[in-house]
């Protein structure tokens, strides 16, 4: 069982760039890529693992088997969940880098929700941001004449500015 920590989606970004060519690399049955997948989820002796699967298995055969479980993982990672209902982005319109977001989601998870930084690096970016909408809510329904608009992500049109107006 792999685990999407905002620490793994961390590096997998710092050493892969971004999650597309992350997600080509799995198609294309990148046995690098995928390794560092598995390593970066928990994976528990991934390479020993992996070279195992492929003796017992073949090259083709555990190629086609890891390609969906480490998609998902992937989009796990960049907070997605394939399964959940489809979402009206809810985007101030600025498009921002990996390594930003994951940043913000740290800054989030550690300032705004007072997490420990051991407790943020073993969430998920999705949980973070979940967290941090429901944190955003809160403060909007203790907030008297103040009226709920669209949930919050982490990066949205919520500025620290305008969180720390709704806190006062």
């Amino acid at each position: 069982m792999l685990s999407p920590s905002l620490r793994a989606a961390m590096r997998i970004a710092r050493k892969h760039g971004d999650f597309q060519t992350v997600l080509v690399a799995i198609m294309d049955g990148n046995l690098t890529v995928m390794a560092d997948l598995l390593e970066a989820g928990g994976a528990d002796a991934a390479l020993a693992d992996l070279v195992a699967e492929i003796g017992a298995k073949g090259l083709g055969i555990t190629l086609w088997e890891l390609q969906s479980p480490l998609a998902e993982f992937v989009l796990a990672l960049a907070g997605l969940d394939p399964d959940a209902p489809a979402k009206r982005p809810t985007t101030n319109g600025q498009p921002i880098s990996l390594a930003d977001y994951h940043a913000k989601l740290f800054e989030v998870a550690t300032g705004w929700l007072g997490w420990a930084p051991a407790d943020t690096w073993a969430s998920s970016p999705a949980e973070i941001e979940a967290a941090f909408a429901a944190h955003v809510d809160r403060l909007v329904m203790m907030t008297p004449g103040a009226t709920p608009s669209d949930k919050a992500k982490p990066g949205d049109t919520y500025t620290p500015e305008s969180l720390r107006q709704i806190e006062e």
